[in-house]
């Protein structure tokens, strides 16, 4: 009788058993998400996309846009490697360590462009930055919310992956043990 392989695929998707933060993903999941939820991740990549039409004139709209490629050149390089499965709370992890830094420059200037749009009594800056002030206020809008999520999962797949102050030293590192094998891909 020959042994039995171990059937990866199933453990790898099975969503009931994994919290939120370490679940896998990938193309399936992605796929298997709500209509309204794949509607917000559009809204969310139209709004980084359409930096594109300020990155010939603003610094900022070029972090948004860089953060933006960064996370998802990561994503790609971790979704390929034979040794790591892809979790929600890595992804979550990326975009706070990407975004942030465009997110925040593009706060700054906001305030900057609202200042100089109400002190404008004339209305002759009032073309030029009307448009980059409603493409960034939306993007902090979709930004902000989506980090409220970023952060709880980021934060669960640290806690899930670093915790060991509640349990002794040998329970601790049994879960940290059962965490890992969860996280790496079987190598038979």
């Amino acid at each position: 009788m020959a042994p039995q392989e171990e059937d990866t695929t199933s453990d790898k998707h099975d969503c009931d058993t994994l919290p939120h933060s370490l679940q896998v993903w990938d193309n399936a999941a992605r796929l298997s998400l709500p209509w309204k939820l794949r509607l917000w991740l559009a809204l969310l990549v139209s709004t980084i996309l359409s930096s594109t039409a300020f990155v010939s004139s603003m610094t900022e709209p070029r972090w948004v846009l860089g953060g933006f490629v960064m996370s998802h050149m990561v994503v790609f390089c971790l979704s390929i490697s034979p040794h790591y499965v892809l979790r929600k709370g890595m992804v979550s992890l990326l975009h706070i360590v990407c975004w942030s830094p465009g997110y925040y420059l593009v706060m700054l200037r906001l305030i900057r462009v609202v200042i100089v749009l109400v002190s404008d009594a004339d209305g002759e800056q009032q073309q030029d930055l009307y448009y980059y002030s409603i493409w960034s206020g939306v993007l902090v809008v979709v930004l902000s919310i989506s980090f409220v999520f970023d952060f709880r999962d980021a934060s669960s797949f640290l806690l899930l992956l670093l915790s060991d102050s509640t349990t002794n030293a040998t329970n601790s590192h049994r879960r940290r043990g059962q965490i890992h094998s969860m996280i790496e891909v079987s190598s038979t």
